[in-house]
């Protein structure tokens, strides 16, 4: 019989299944969510006798295989989603009312064994979704077959779900387990690997199919001058990977990919390796280095209450003198005391002055953990400085004149830069003979002028600092010493940073 046509969003997934293909059998290994649900079930006349209340014997099960699962039975899933040649990796099967889009890929190049990982949606999505959902299992296959390359990650959890299936079995066919107990839930205790696939999971069911793209947006925008900010509380283990040990021994929010990549004597590569993973599993998003000349502010109002977020804050960091006897944290304090720290951000301060105030105010935020949370919950945001060529304004303008003093080598650099149009030489020239009068020695005037015409080509795309200073390898100290003797021609402005 066919499913029941639920109304479900297109783009809303009803689960996901992780299935083993070897030489033996085509083999459940996980389902999600782990019990079924209602409208799972088959539009068939028992069904219709439960949903009256009749009465009516449960069935009996020797065996969690003989559930059934998406109206199909456990133990012939496996078989339905397995690709009917040895060349197909991709899974787009329609069965009743459903559909079952994914991917199978080898735990090796030496083994016979395949894992499938599949989405199950309304079996009348359109194309766009579909292609979708294609893309994204295909992204979680690369990046379990790199874990697996990196440190037997698949065979490691492999074999931890096996024995949680073997151990179910055994007790089930001793009669010692009802036969109606899966081992799902178990495995989703265990196994680090389908924690990971049911976060992206519900980070898809709630966003759709934003997140997919979002994901992939965040993947292609990565820079070496960016860095990670750890999702989760406890770091991932680093699995006896040599490489991946010393990325989390070098990594700092305060320090850029390419710093870190420096310490740990790597490619950019194999680096990037280790983080597409960690963002593709949820495990990191994206950020800029946390750098105490940044700028920040308060983030957009958030979905989640901030109670709870300041309740989270408190447990997270708890304030040993607003602890009482039984161990509980006053109330009083987890209504306030975001709120407090907040108006420390307003309206706009560099994370030193933050430090400054929040020591004199707040001593319990005046870290870096704190930071991190503030800017992982979306509570804190970075501003970028921007910097852009302008025309001075007319005032300026007013009875400048190009100095006799300037050296013919200032008026060389000028003349030689093909970027500017000779109406902006000129408003150089007017600058440099204005920061002659300052009094500033010619030595010196030279070497910021070099500094600004190798910065041209940015100011002109109005870039933003941080990628500045990683494509010219000139220092944050440097572009402020050009701002402040060249500001008339230049304009700074601040904006939320987005990656």
């Amino acid at each position: 019989m066919a499913l029941l046509d639920t109304g479900k969003a297109f783009d809303q997934p009803w689960g996901f299944v992780v299935s083993l293909k070897d030489k033996k059998e085509d083999q459940v290994l996980f389902v999600y969510p782990t019990k079924e649900q209602p409208l799972e079930k088959m539009s068939s006349i028992e069904d219709v006798i439960e949903s009256m209340q009749i009465t009516r014997k449960a069935p009996t099960y020797k065996s969690w295989k003989e559930l059934s699962r998406f109206g199909i039975s456990l133990h012939s899933l496996g078989s339905v989603i397995s690709p009917k040649h040895s060349n197909v990796g991709e899974i787009n099967i329609k069965v009743d009312a459903l559909r079952f889009l994914g991917s199978w890929f080898n735990v090796s190049e030496d083994s016979e064994e395949a894992i499938c990982i599949a989405f199950v949606l309304s079996g009348n999505c359109p194309q766009d979704i579909v292609d979708s959902f294609l893309i994204v299992s295909r992204q979680i296959s690369g990046a379990i077959c790199s874990l697996e390359k990196a440190s037997n990650f698949v065979r490691n959890q492999l074999a931890l779900i096996q024995r949680i299936h073997e151990g179910i079995d055994m007790e089930q066919s001793e009669g010692l387990l009802r036969g109606n107990i899966t081992p799902f839930d178990e495995c989703l205790r265990e196994s680090s690997m389908l924690q990971s696939l049911q976060r992206i999971f519900e980070d898809v069911f709630v966003h759709g199919n934003n997140v997919i793209t979002a994901l992939r947006k965040m993947i292609d925008s990565i820079r070496p001058y960016h860095t990670l900010i750890f999702v989760d509380d406890e770091r991932p283990t680093p699995d006896k990977h040599p490489l991946l040990l010393s990325f989390l021994e070098h990594y700092s929010p305060e320090r850029s990919l390419e710093e870190i990549r420096v310490d740990m004597r790597c490619t950019m590569d194999q680096l990037m390796l280790f983080v597409h993973n960690l963002i593709q599993w949820g495990r990191a998003v994206i950020s800029y280095p946390i750098c105490l000349q940044n700028s920040y502010t308060i983030g957009e109002p958030s979905s989640v209450d901030i109670e709870d977020l300041a309740a989270y804050y408190n447990y997270l960091f708890p304030d040993p003198t607003k602890i009482s006897k039984n161990g509980e944290i006053e109330k009083s304090l987890s209504s306030s005391i975001l709120a407090e720290i907040l108006e420390l951000l307003s309206p706009v301060v560099t994370l030193e002055e933050y430090f400054v105030n929040a020591s004199r105010f707040h001593p319990r935020a005046a870290n870096m953990e704190t930071v991190v949370f503030l800017l992982k919950t979306g509570l804190m945001i970075q501003l970028h400085v921007h910097i852009q060529l302008i025309e001075p304004s007319q005032a300026w303008l007013q009875g400048k004149c190009i100095s006799k003093d300037l050296s013919p080598r200032v008026k060389t650099l000028i003349k030689n830069c093909h970027h500017l149009e000779e109406i902006f030489k000129e408003y150089i020239l007017y600058a440099c003979s204005n920061i002659l009068s300052l009094p500033l020695s010619e030595p010196d005037l030279f070497e910021a002028l070099g500094t600004l015409i190798s910065l041209i080509p940015h100011f002109l795309k109005c870039e933003y600092v941080e990628k500045i200073i990683y494509e010219t390898k000139v220092t944050r100290s440097s572009i402020n010493r050009v701002i402040d003797l060249f500001h008339p021609i230049l304009f700074v402005f601040e904006i939320p940073a987005t990656i």
